[in-house]
């Protein structure tokens, strides 16, 4: 039972981590900054409860906010710099906020981590990790970003991300301001795989930096191009793939270095399936996938 718990979570905390990052994507900007985010939410809580005595609430809080500060902070050279170059400066950031937790021993422990990191609480309530309660918990924050999701393309702030991704110019002249929403959208996306750092703290009650490299991104992105860019449903059904796919093959009596090679070459080559035969992920086969909606 506390398998596939612990599979249920991993698929959750996938499923922010992409639909945040669909957030980003949805702004006309590719990133894979996602584990440095992450981190940022992980270590939040880490040091907030364990050295500083903050509630598990309020340290989630202050994750995100910082989440959503590093990202804004991430994206301002987008204006500056090419889309390919741009995707270089985040992979650089975000490795660069998992080497400095590496090397900050008196802070961070190092590469060891930290370790006893209490259950997470809201409101008064104990929701102990591996138990149905956490992971339904987990589900119910992923059910409410979906709905956010889905609001805000049906908004003006959707348009006005929409006109901003298809054409800057053409949007500035007719007095759209195009650097606000994509600020805005990069720190919510930012924000979103804080939370899901922090959760994932106190659901496995130790952080260290080995978990948060680049490979989380690119797994993460990976969820949302099998799900499709434009459909919130397929890129849940992207991360469960993805969240669920190594620890299924250790299940059946793969050994953890074979699995974790299995998984990278099926979905690799599931990707470039996808791109050839359908561009629109698997949210495509039934939004079409040329549509461009959120559904």
């Amino acid at each position: 039972m506390g398998f596939f718990i612990h599979v249920t979570v991993s698929c959750g905390l996938m499923a922010m981590l992409s639909l945040g990052l669909m957030l980003i994507v949805r702004s006309g900007v590719y990133s894979v900054a996602s584990a440095g985010f992450y981190l940022v939410g992980a270590y939040c809580t880490a040091l907030g409860t364990l050295k500083l005595g903050l509630s598990p609430g309020f340290a989630l809080v202050l994750g995100a906010v910082l989440g959503a500060i590093l990202g804004i902070f991430c994206i301002a050279p987008a204006y500056r710099v090419r889309e390919d170059r741009l995707l270089i400066l985040t992979l650089g950031f975000a490795e660069s906020l998992r080497l400095v937790c590496a090397n900050s021993r008196s802070v961070t422990n190092g590469a060891m981590g930290l370790s006893g990191i209490p259950h997470f609480s809201l409101l008064g309530v104990n929701i102990k990790p591996g138990t149905i309660a956490f992971a339904g918990f987990v589900w119910l924050i992923v059910g409410i970003i979906c709905l956010l999701l889905i609001r805000l393309v049906k908004s003006p702030w959707g348009l006005r991300i929409d006109a901003a991704r298809d054409d800057r110019v053409a949007a500035t002249s007719l007095g759209i301001q195009v650097a606000r929403p994509l600020y805005i959208v990069h720190a919510a996306g930012a924000s979103l795989a804080a939370v899901a750092g922090s959760l994932y703290a106190h659901h496995m009650a130790f952080v260290s930096p080995a978990p948060f490299t680049v490979v989380l991104s690119v797994f993460a992105l990976c969820a949302l191009l099998l799900g499709g860019r434009g459909s919130v449903k397929g890129v849940i059904l992207g991360a469960i793939l993805i969240g669920a796919g190594l620890p299924l093959l250790q299940l059946v009596g793969t050994p953890e270095y074979s699995a974790s090679a299995i998984r990278q070459i099926v979905f690799g080559v599931a990707l470039a399936v996808l791109t050839i035969w359908l561009p629109g992920g698997i949210g495509g086969i039934w939004r079409g996938a040329k549509s461009d909606r959120w559904e």
